[in-house]
């Protein structure tokens, strides 16, 4: 999903960093001609595609197909989609603006789909946190709405009115410190994670130091750090990425998209907010749709 989210922003690819490999011509854009990266991009596309058609109920088992023709034209630079963008903030809008084009509508799904993705979790961490505190056994008769009108009550209280004479103002509640945890869940690894050299057979995992240096933990007074041993588990194993092997990090464009980021960011474009949704060709749903979607196979 993240080399997928690299090949669909319209300013990245365009410095030709992914090692794609792709064949001189469109012509001669095949399973058989392309490597495994491209098949693999494909095959991530065409998984977003189905697990969207399974939540809004609606495409159709052609519109891989068609995802795969459009993927193509975005990878060869073809219309539609040669609209440059250079203002490093307007990804998601620059792909709503091509959610209308039937040339370019099922490809667009995904691609809305991934730059739609909170940079942060923290708020709605935050929101469900609120929500559970609410959802007591005393109160089981509320339903969900009521519950999300509390929680939204609740924040708005708390992060004080927009009324410029009312004298309310935000708090912050600081928790007090807790006992040491018996065990400690790492979560699952991020990008940056998988990208970092392999540690060397005699490098302990997790490093060797105390609660209070890897997670700023504080104990009550008196505790002994020495008998309270805390075991980590990791939430799960993942195979690195061998990053070289998937993008040219040596391109000279794509150091020149970090060496000069502030004169990137400043730039603009025309690619307006249109605030639709991409449609698809049809909206009909018929049970062989369905059963692609959830579980069909991309012969790719």
């Amino acid at each position: 999903m993240f080399i997928l989210a690299y090949l669909l922003d319209p300013i990245y690819y365009q410095d030709q960093a992914l090692r794609l490999n792709l064949p001189p011509t469109p012509d001669q854009f095949s399973k058989q001609t392309v490597n495994d990266l491209v098949k693999h991009l494909i095959q991530s596309a065409c998984k977003i595609l189905q697990n969207e058609q399974l939540r809004m109920q609606k495409g159709m088992k052609e519109d891989g197909q068609l995802l795969i023709q459009q993927l193509r034209a975005y990878m060869y630079g073809e219309a539609p989609f040669r609209n440059p963008l250079n203002n490093l903030t307007q990804h998601l809008n620059w792909w709503q603006a091509l959610a209308n084009d039937s040339g370019a509508q099922i490809l667009a799904i995904v691609a809305i789909k991934l730059f739609s993705v909170s940079p942060s979790e923290i708020c709605d961490e935050c929101t469900a946190s609120k929500m559970s505190a609410f959802s007591t056994a005393k109160r089981n008769g509320l339903t969900g709405a009521n519950i999300i009108h509390m929680a939204q009550l609740q924040q708005y209280w708390t992060y004080s009115f927009n009324n410029p004479n009312y004298v309310h103002k935000a708090q912050l509640t600081i928790p007090k410190s807790q006992s040491q945890p018996s065990t400690i869940v790492l979560p699952t690894p991020t990008l940056q994670d998988l990208l970092n050299p392999v540690p060397a057979d005699n490098v302990e995992f997790p490093p060797s130091a105390s609660a209070k240096e890897l997670y700023g933990a504080t104990f009550y007074e008196g505790d002994d750090d020495e008998s309270l041993p805390i075991t980590f588990v990791r939430g799960v194993n993942l195979e690195r990425l061998t990053i070289e092997a998937l993008i040219d990090l040596a391109n000279p464009k794509l150091i020149a998209q970090f060496q000069d980021g502030s004169a990137a960011s400043a730039a603009t474009n025309q690619v307006t907010n249109t605030g639709t949704q991409p449609n698809t060709a049809s909206t009909r749903w018929s049970e062989a749709d369905a059963q692609w979607a959830s579980k069909g196979y991309l012969d790719w």
